[in-house]
């Protein structure tokens, strides 16, 4: 299935959002008052890029209400396999590492970002959603772009958040991504990264064309595409999709399995000298648990490493016991 749909019931007034959150009507309104003053600054987060990634963390009874907006709304709308980002599928799990191998083994791969994708996603645009993708009245509709946005925008670090991002292009997304199959194109977005990518080689027209596609998608809305990112790989080079070699299977790059060797030889000489210390403690659970990604994607070769970390520098048995792998 290529298109969104949301398969919950109406939600009419504000006592039947009250029995679907299960809140008093009264709560939701007094929460609608009071949201804007409900947000204390999150965790800073580090990009790909470098730059840093401001975030909101919401007090604990908005993300309750949140949490619940989540499991018993979005989680009754089907979400197409091209939207990768913070979707939970049992049937179809998808994560950074899922998105990049719907692009492996591809001649030619085009990337792009959305420069301040969330502070760009305005309360309007949220609202839109609610009125236009839900059809929920504008009662519903004001009431819930209250509870999931923050100073007009949608904030970053919101348990809603995500889900409102990837039904931002809910009414176009889904007819370019089928026209980017009917061309024997992969399309996928996750969050504010898009990757296109193709088994055959594409002539420069080609290449222009779903370029100047995405860009037409974005700017519609008022987004724009970070030129930082853009970027256009060919198989004669490393492809990278979410910071992941795809050449041929998906891959960490190898700047980063240099830094686990690298981490794994300076764990092997503490442990001659400091194993029974708290630091050796914690730096050998910091090195198991940085290979967890790789294992992702070479569950035999990093049993292997694991094996060897539990033989050469294991942890003494209390310690191993806390010891996640």
């Amino acid at each position: 299935m290529n298109r969104l749909c949301y398969e919950g019931r109406p939600i009419g007034s504000v006592d039947a959002l009250g029995r679907v959150l299960g809140f008093e009507p009264r709560a939701l309104l007094r929460l609608e008052r009071e949201s804007g003053r409900l947000y204390r600054p999150g965790p800073k987060r580090i990009k790909g890029d470098g730059t840093v990634r401001e975030t909101l963390d919401p007090a604990p009874f908005l993300k309750d209400v949140q949490r619940r907006i989540n499991a018993r709304i979005f989680n009754r709308v089907t979400f197409p396999r091209f939207l990768q980002g913070g979707i939970k599928d049992r049937q179809s799990p998808r994560d950074y590492v899922r998105n990049a191998g719907l692009h492996s083994g591809a001649k030619i791969l085009i990337n792009e970002d959305i420069t301040r994708f969330y502070p760009s996603i305005s309360a309007r645009r949220v609202r839109r959603i609610w009125l236009d993708f839900f059809r929920f009245p504008r009662e519903i509709a004001d009431l819930l772009t209250l509870l999931t946005t923050h100073d007009g925008v949608l904030p970053q670090g919101a348990p809603t958040s995500t889900y409102l991002a990837n039904l931002v292009f809910w009414d176009t997304e889904p007819e370019f991504a089928a026209s980017m199959a009917r061309a024997g194109l992969r399309y996928s977005r996750y969050v504010d990264d898009i990757s296109v990518s193709s088994a055959r080689a594409l002539t420069r027209r080609e290449i222009q064309d779903v370029i100047g596609g995405i860009r037409s998608q974005c700017t519609k809305l008022g987004f724009r595409l970070k030129k930082s990112k853009h970027a256009i790989f060919s198989a004669a080079r490393p492809m990278l999709v979410n910071g992941l070699v795809v050449n041929e299977k998906v891959s960490l790059q190898r700047s980063e399995r240099s830094k686990l060797r690298a981490a794994r030889r300076a764990l092997a000489v503490l442990a001659t000298t400091e194993r029974a210390t708290s630091e050796y403690a914690r730096m050998f659970r910091s090195v198991r648990g940085r290979h967890g990604p790789l294992g992702r994607m070479h569950p035999n070769l990093v049993a292997r490493i694991k094996q060897a970390l539990d033989e050469i520098a294991p942890l003494p048995k209390d310690e191993a016991d806390g010891c996640s792998t």
